[in-house]
This record gives C-alpha cells, structure tokens and sequence, in this order.
C-alpha cells in the first residue's frame, strides 16, 4: 500500500543537460487565424478532433479545424467526454449536454449535491469518472470557503467516491488556480490545491479510495500542471518541475525556463508546449531543445489529438483584444526517450510522511 509523500518540488531535483543556446527550428507554420471580440481563458480539442472549443468570460465558442464558427453554449467551464458525444459543464450545479449531428448541445441532465457548489469539472480519458470540484457553502471563515471532490460514475450518475482531503478556497487574493488533471489509466487524479497546514501544493489522489498519495510542494505560486499520456506531470511556477509519477520521482527541473503561465503535453508525451517569460515554446522533453518559438502566441495551448496541430490563444498587449490561432507543428521532429540527467545536489532532502 502506498502512503502518502510530501515533497518539496525544489529537492531533490536534477539538472537537464542541455545545451547552452537550444536551436529553434523553424518546423512550424500558423494556418489559421481569427480574431474574436471576447476575452479567451481556455481552449481545448473535442477527443475526436473536430472541434475546438473555446472558453471565454461569457460562454463556450465551437469551431471547427479551420475555425468557423458553428455552436455557442452559455456555461462555462465545459469538458468533453472521451467519446465526444457529451459536454460536462460546472455552474453551481454539474450539467452534462448531448452533442447533437448539428453540433448544436442539448441538456440531458444535472447533478447536485446538497449544500454543495461545483465549479470545475473533468472527464477520466476512460469515460467512467466525472470529477466535480465543490464548494462546501456552509463551512468558511473570514478569508477562505472549504472545498472538496467528488468523483461521480458516468454510467449510473451516481456518486461513486470521495477525495479524503477538503482544501481551501480562498475569497480574496491572491486566488489559486484550481486544475484537475487525470492519469492516462484514469485512477489517479492530481490538482493544485491550497491545504489546510501546507499551504498551495500539487496533490495526487486514487480515484476510488479518495486517499492522497502524493503531496508535492512548490517553492513558488503555482501557474498551471499537466500529466503526460507517458505518466510524466509538468508542474509551471517559477520555473518549471516534472514529476514521474511511474518512479515517483522527480527528473528534474528546467532551469532556462521561468514565469511558465500556461503548459500542455503533446499527445504522445515527448512535446511540451509552454511560455516562457511571455515567449510561447514548444521544447523536446528528452533533451530540452526548444524546437519551435510561436512570438504571436499568448496563452492557452491545446494540441489537436493528432499531434500535428496546435491551437493557442493570442492577445495584443496594446489593445487587449484577442484571437485564436492554429499552428501546423507536422513537421516538427519526432522525439522519444528520457533526459540525459545529472545530480543537482544543493537541495533539501526530500520529506516522507510516516
């Protein structure tokens, strides 16, 4: 049985040996364009690549691979079911919606628990789980409300399980930036979350026990995380930390990489797209070779399942307006394998909790 690890996200770690000035390719092409009169705060590929759907201040956006619009849905946040055929969305209740042949959604269903307020939800890629993060409305003090997750099952609609852990949501700032991220067999589910005694931290939970495993604190604010289709989670602070979730250990830490706001695996789990001090990058994880600069691209990254795309999110610093772009990353060159590592050994131990 596993027990629960606590680890500093600066111990323990190593240092890519990479070279000093990474090349940048030039395999890279934008193929698509198209500004929008909204604010964009997420953007994400329906499973089966059709669609692109678009999280703005009023609503979710629907667009096809060569960005026309065709649908609009006013909820927000929204996730995709890993068959497509539904939307999950979180409003102070969970609505699930059914795709229609017009691409159109209709309401199916809402789940509600009392005394509790969802406001982010995911999808397991297996399609069993919907993990709803809720506000418990009738426990707070001055500054904070408490919160926990729900794991629901898909097929009965049933709560199937709870994470043992409840964590802090703040009412003032600075606010965290709560994420939920699945494991690529579904029975894990890591996030960031503000812990009663620790502070801000990466948790990592099994989906049926509830029980935290791992417990991986930041030496700075936490931006954004991501778990590989190869088990591997890239966490964005400061700088940036991948954590192996096969070894339970961490590989090592980008040192050339700093105020990483957004990040996103490639689906094969050997690319990274990332910013990096505002600069968008897609980086080869095994040998940290920047192999592609994106300089119109701002935020928000979400490969197309094919791995050949790349939507982002662009925003004009001047005007503030917005647009969103498609990249074509098809020629970047293929990558496999693991870092070239060597000890960085200046840090703390790592921490072990009984």
């Amino acid at each position: 049985m596993r027990t629960n690890s606590i680890r500093l996200l600066a111990s323990s770690l190593v240092l890519l040996v990479f070279s000093l000035f990474p090349m940048v390719t030039s395999a890279q092409t934008i193929v698509q364009e198209l500004d929008v009169d909204y604010s964009v705060r997420d953007i994400s590929w329906s499973p089966d690549g059709e669609l692109l759907t678009v999280s703005s201040t009023d609503g979710i956006y629907f667009y096809t691979a060569d960005l026309q619009a065709v649908s609009y849905l006013p909820a927000n946040p929204v996730v995709w079911s890993s068959d497509s055929t539904r939307l999950a969305s979180a409003d102070g209740s969970i609505s699930i919606w059914q795709r229609q042949p017009d691409n159109t959604f209709t309401l199916e269903r809402n789940l509600t628990l009392d005394g509790r307020n969802p406001f982010l939800v995911t999808w397991s890629p297996d399609g069993k789980w919907l993990a709803s993060w809720d506000i418990i409305s009738d426990n707070k003090n001055e500054q904070a409300l408490f919160s926990q997750i729900h794991i629901w099952n898909t097929k009965t609609w049933r709560l199937e399980s709870t994470l043992q852990e409840t964590y802090y949501y703040p009412l003032t700032p600075p606010y965290t930036p709560f994420t939920l991220k699945w494991s690529p067999d579904s029975t894990r589910i890591a996030g960031i979350g503000i812990d009663e005694h620790l502070g801000e931290i990466v948790f990592i939970s099994e989906t049926l026990t509830g029980k935290r495993t791992d417990t991986l604190i930041p030496p700075t604010s936490l931006t954004s995380i991501d778990w590989s289709s190869t088990g591997l989670i890239a966490i964005g602070h400061q700088t940036l930390g991948i954590f192996d979730t096969n070894t339970d250990s961490f590989l090592y830490s980008l040192f050339d990489v700093w105020a990483v706001n957004d990040l996103s695996w490639s689906p094969d789990g050997y690319k990274l797209a990332l910013t990096n001090e505002g600069v968008a990058e897609i980086r080869d994880y095994a040998t940290n070779q920047v192999l592609a600069a994106l300089p119109d691209a701002t935020n928000y990254f979400a490969w197309h399942p094919d791995g050949n795309k790349l939507a982002a999110g662009k925003m004009n610093p001047e005007t503030y307006e917005w647009a969103i772009q498609i990249w074509d990353v098809s020629a970047l060159p293929s990558v496999t394998g693991i870092p070239t590592l060597t000890p960085y050994p200046t840090r703390m131990p790592t921490a072990t909790a009984p």
